[in-house]
């Protein structure tokens, strides 16, 4: 009989889609025996440690125990390193030919892991490093590590870390930030700013696990070198400023805390159809019973329960049906998905969005924030104006926008936390030299300083760059900015999104901005939805109505109730 069950790499479950479903499995584990389990949750990544309580044991938080190891902790070592790109001369090697060089220089002869952000960047860099391994005639140890790439070729390379014998660098996604015992490395390498201080703090726990051993983490920031014409995105250097924010708030030992108010709805379809399964057949108020007042889905209402099973059981759907005495069973289509293996996983794959222009297949990129028609995205060097979003074909119709040049920064997938954006307007408004950064990224970050100083943000929120572009400081993280954005695209603006800033556009046809700010500062409705696409993000979505999207994206994804108060602040 089950006695305890160790949960480790506790933060990784708080507010995840698999963490609600281990929640709701234990739920129905203590129902079925009739006793409860000891639940023991393990992390060394735990910022809030009351939500960690309440995530163990949501009934009786206050008698969770709280064992804290005594220190333990490795020395750190750090260094943020900058590198200009574009405008080179033949004399001068690329950013990334200079990154990598570093690299090689530094890591050879060591176990190592480079994150080196999306899986291009991550091929790129790999193919550098094992030409340097040819050039100098040695034996090969730089290697990628991608989702993309085949099964075999991961597990040679995360059995290559764990052999002593033989030195190995992986360059790779997030694919080996938790989860694979790959051993201890010398250092952790970051290509980039992370999107998170939590994934950035993970990653560094790779490194200085053995005693005496320091922890090191090599931060590269890679900003485009500026002309006459360059964005204020690339003026104000925001990628270098997010590194040294996260790398600020790592060193103060905060990181992002989980969201306790996500509907999760996906995962409730999915323990749904598994709790019918296991009994052959269920009563709605036992489902509500066991799910969401006894399980974790407590955000989830009696009406939009009933909505849900109503989704589930159309009959384009198939997933349920209902006797005439009111017990729900599998429908045709709801057997044929539980008996398939790939039922047991709640969660997806990240998929990427094409992009599709008059006709043309620009590539894919992967798309975290909400978009909707009018909203502008940066690809392969250029700006695109959002035209039509086929969520469930996974594709993107665009078309050039004109506006100016592109900057280099921005279009990143991932969502940026209101207290790592806070802290990046601390960073251009100080004039402190962190200890930890090199000669060439504080030249980057003096400069970022001067131009932030001059656009006149430190003044006000809301600055014209012409007739028809205005920069609008939000200071507030993605969430809160995607609400903003989409807000504003509603009444005709053109509107693109950055760390902490939105640029925004108008026409002929769209009313003044700091009117229409002002009106939504007094509270005018606003549909934020307006023509919005991609809102199919986690695995069972597709079988919910669009509707329920909705208020499932509201609870994840966005910030409605703070939408006044945000306007009210900037419509000054």
């Amino acid at each position: 009989a089950t006695r305890a069950v160790v949960i480790d790499e506790l933060h990784t479950v708080l507010d995840s889609e698999r963490g609600l479903q281990l929640r709701s499995l234990l739920t129905r584990l203590e129902l079925a025996i009739k006793r409860p389990i000891r639940r023991i949750g393990l992390s060394a990544t735990l910022g809030d440690m009351d939500l960690a309580r309440a995530y163990l044991r949501p009934d009786n938080a206050e008698h969770v125990t709280l064992i804290e190891a005594e220190g333990g902790e490795a020395e750190l070592k750090l260094q943020l390193r900058g590198y200009l790109s574009g405008g080179e001369d033949d004399n001068t090697p690329s950013a990334t030919d200079a990154v990598a060089a570093h690299l090689f220089e530094h890591l050879r002869g060591n176990d190592n892991l480079v994150f080196a952000g999306a899986r291009q960047r991550v091929e790129i860099y790999a193919d550098r490093l094992r030409n340097l391994c040819e050039q100098e005639q040695l034996p090969q140890e730089f290697y990628p590590h991608h989702a993309s790439l085949s099964r075999d070729h991961r597990d040679f390379v995360e059995r290559r870390l764990k052999d002593s014998s033989k030195p190995t660098t992986a360059v790779c996604t997030s694919t080996l930030e938790l989860g694979i015992d790959i051993g201890d490395v010398t250092c952790v390498a970051q290509i980039g700013a992370p999107f998170t201080v939590a994934a950035l703090r993970q990653r560094l726990g790779r490194s200085g696990r053995r005693q005496g051993q320091p922890a090191i983490l090599r931060q590269y920031a890679v900003e485009t070198r500026l002309t006459s014409d360059s964005s204020f995105v690339d003026r104000l250097r925001l990628s270098l400023v997010r590194s040294i924010a996260m790398i600020d708030l790592l060193l103060e030992g905060w990181c992002e805390p989980p969201k306790p108010q996500a509907l999760h709805l996906s995962t409730l379809v999915h323990q749904i159809l598994s709790v019918i399964a296991q009994r052959g057949g269920a009563p709605a108020n036992i489902l509500y019973s066991v799910l969401c007042r006894e399980g974790p889905f407590r955000q989830v209402t009696t009406a939009m329960f009933t909505d849900v099973l109503r989704a589930l059981g159309h009959p384009e759907t198939g997933l349920i049906e209902q006797t005439d005495g009111g017990l729900l069973l599998l429908g045709q289509n709801g057997e044929r998905l539980v008996e398939h293996y790939s039922f047991y996983a709640v969660f997806k794959t990240p998929e990427e969005y094409r992009l599709v222009s008059s006709g043309r297949d620009l590539g894919t990129l992967p798309i975290d924030n909400i978009l909707s028609p009018g909203m502008m995205l940066i690809f392969s060097g250029r700006r695109w104006l959002v035209q039509e979003i086929h969520d469930r074909e996974k594709v993107i119709m665009v078309k050039p926008a004109k506006a100016g040049v592109p900057p280099v920064f921005g279009g990143d997938p991932g969502e940026i936390h209101d207290k790592v954006i806070a802290r990046m307007f601390d960073v251009l408004e100080a004039d402190t030299k962190p200890l930890y950064m090199d000669a060439k990224s504080l030249e980057m970050l003096e400069e970022a300083r001067l131009n932030y100083a001059q656009v006149g943000f430190a003044d006000a929120p809301l600055v014209k760059l012409g007739e028809e572009t205005s920069i609008i400081a939000t200071r507030v993280g993605t969430m809160k900015t995607t609400t903003l954005a989409l807000a504003l695209r509603s009444f005709g603006f053109s509107v693109e999104q950055f760390d902490g800033f939105l640029q925004v556009g108008s026409g002929d046809e769209t009313p003044s901005l700091t009117e229409v700010l002002k009106r939504i500062g007094e509270g005018e409705d606003v549909d934020l939805f307006a023509g919005a696409g991609n809102l199919l993000t986690e695995k069972f979505h597709p079988y919910l109505t669009r509707e329920l999207l909705e208020l499932d994206a509201i609870s994840s994804r966005l910030k409605p109730n703070q939408l006044s108060i945000m306007a009210k602040g900037l419509a000054v």
